[in-house]
């Protein structure tokens, strides 16, 4: 894609601070007055108190209102991907804190700031975790040597919520926040509803000593935008309290902050998650990354109940789900929990190669069913003596060739493009499927998947090398986010033609069913993203915990994952 022009003229270079557009709960609520106040007025703060700033894109004039609107399409439910490349060229030249070319998308504004601010790296160029970045970063914050810059960074990074977060230092802190805004609502009650008073009756009894506690706020964005409504004075409040309890002195520790992983939820939160640093700070990894995949799970069930009256907690029915589930599990006698073919996998012990990937490819393909018709067809020529020979057509004793095609399925790649996995994670072994389609003479079907998925699109294989053809994968725009591989069983159970093609997954296999009741096309297996040698053994676990958790879906998932298992 072509770089599109953007220059930028008199303006101040400065930052994006959340708490410049702190929401009230009185007026009107206009999502767009908050983004231009939070996002769009930095972009058009003048150096000089008597000159205007000017701004074009592709050599047109681009005025105030006309920036939020490309700032609109760049964080709203329908993504442009031209007005991102726009934003991000602007957040460039505008912002003081910025990570050049970021590939991170716009709505995550905050996180690049942020980690450009910590001298972090672009999720590009580095795999955030759990282990890696979550824990020490929290560990950090509750010993007061980091604050709420390098725990957006890492949770953000890591996990990818489409949320707006608030953490505390400590559940004490939590309730100190509970206890300044009861005397806040005190000042207010007259005007607060009954319900609404509920709900936060509701919510002082809320404890954060575990890892989260997540609300939901409004089910969609008509809900909740009366004055005096929970919503509306919860986020006055808690953003009110954060801002206020920043240290004043540098070098002070930050007990508490807004961690703004997504703009749109800045705007207009739907949901909010408070956090509690040190539970986190004292848990396990397991646990941290079971947590936030709860949490986002949640956020992207399609159906989101709010009672009046009722506080409506995010991850209740995720939460319901698991227990169920659970035991269920552990209800059945030992004669239903044969493992079947799964249980018989053997997971490799060294780090997988490219050359594993690229036999297992090849020979789940050569087993597959032939096909009518596909992109991946197979001359075959053999002798018969039906046929006269063309140089001694006469010779009854001389075969002639008889040429005929067969058809091997298609090969689609759905690529896990969540927040989890960077481009050095995959790189080889879409480079190594590349090199697979160029000898078998095909073009590859392409799709990338986080917690949403892209238009499938189709790479040009003949006539262009390895690297040309990267570089055209490379320029595909892809989502990212959290993760879920139930849209993708989905999506091809739907379509009769994807059912008959090779779909291969490519994964780090951060991903658990919630349901038992999920059906798994037959033609989909698993490819383990590229990770350094120390890291394999966090792979190999993740993929085993994987097997393990859809036994009762799906009891022959270990033989599916390529070039790991026997």
């Amino acid at each position: 894609m072509a770089t599109i022009p953007v220059s930028l003229i008199g303006q101040k270079p400065g930052h994006l601070d959340p708490y410049t557009a702190i929401p009230a709960f009185t007026g009107d609520c206009d999502p767009m007055a908050a983004l231009d106040a939070m996002v769009t007025h930095t972009l058009f703060e003048p150096l000089n108190a008597n000159q205007t700033v000017a701004l074009t894109v592709n050599n047109q004039p681009i005025d105030r209102d006309g920036a939020n609107e490309l700032l609109l399409r760049s964080v709203g439910e329908v993504l442009d991907p031209v007005a991102q490349e726009v934003m991000n060229t602007l957040f460039e030249q505008a912002l003081t804190r910025w990570i050049p070319s970021a590939s991170s998308p716009v709505d995550e504004a905050f996180i690049t700031q942020a980690a450009a601010t910590c001298k972090l790296p672009d999720p590009s160029k580095a795999l955030y975790t759990t282990q890696s970045d979550v824990i020490p970063a929290v560990k950090d914050v509750l010993a007061g040597n980091a604050g709420t810059d390098l725990l957006l960074v890492s949770l953000g990074w890591t996990f990818h919520p489409h949320t707006v977060g608030f953490w505390f230092r400590t559940n004490a802190e939590f309730d100190a926040f509970k206890a300044w805004l009861q005397g806040e609502l005190a000042k207010i009650a007259s005007n607060i509803s009954a319900a609404d008073m509920r709900m936060f009756q509701q919510f002082d009894a809320l404890t954060l000593t575990d890892l989260t506690e997540s609300l939901i706020l409004r089910a969609d964005d008509s809900q909740a935008l009366d004055e005096y409504t929970f919503a509306r004075v919860l986020m006055w409040a808690l953003m009110t309290w954060t801002g206020a309890n920043k240290p004043t002195q540098a070098g002070a520790p930050e007990t508490c902050g807004v961690l703004p992983f997504s703009i749109a939820e800045m705007v207009l939160p739907r949901t909010l998650v408070l956090v509690n640093v040190e539970a986190h700070a004292r848990a396990s990894m397991r646990k941290i990354i079971n947590e936030w995949e709860l949490i986002n799970k949640s956020l992207h069930t399609p159906v989101k109940l709010v009672t009046p009256g009722q506080l409506s907690k995010l991850t209740a029915l995720a939460r319901a789900q698991q227990k169920a589930s659970a035991q269920a599990a552990n209800s059945l006698s030992n004669a239903h929990q044969q493992k079947g073919r799964s249980g018989r996998v053997v997971f490799h012990k060294r780090p997988t190669h490219p050359v594993d990937i690229y036999k297992s490819v090849m020979r789940v393909l050569t087993r597959m069913s032939k096909v009518n018709q596909s992109l991946n067809s197979i001359r075959n020529v053999t002798t018969s003596f039906v046929r006269a020979n063309r140089r001694q057509p006469n010779d009854p004793n001389k075969p002639g060739k008889v040429i005929s095609r067969k058809y091997l399925p298609d090969i689609h790649i759905y690529l896990d493009t969540s927040g989890s996995i960077s481009t050095e994670n995959y790189e080889d072994t879409i480079k190594m499927l590349i090199t697979f389609a160029k000898k078998m003479g095909v073009d590859l079907y392409f799709t990338s998947f986080s917690h949403i998925m892209s238009t499938p699109v189709r790479l040009r294989i003949k006539d262009r090398s390895v690297n040309q053809v990267w570089k055209q994968f490379a320029s595909v725009p892809k989502v990212s986010g959290g993760t879920d591989y139930e849209q993708i069983y989905t999506f091809i159970n739907e379509h009769p033609t994807l059912r008959r093609r090779l779909n291969l997954v490519i994964t780090d296999f951060e991903w658990w069913p919630g349901s038992y009741h999920i059906d798994v096309p037959e033609n989909l297996y698993y490819v383990p993203i590229s990770v350094p040698s120390g890291y394999y053994s966090s792979l190999r676990n993740s993929a085993m915990s994987f097997v393990r958790s859809m036994e009762k879906i799906d009891p022959s998932t270990g033989s599916r994952i390529l070039g790991m298992t026997n």
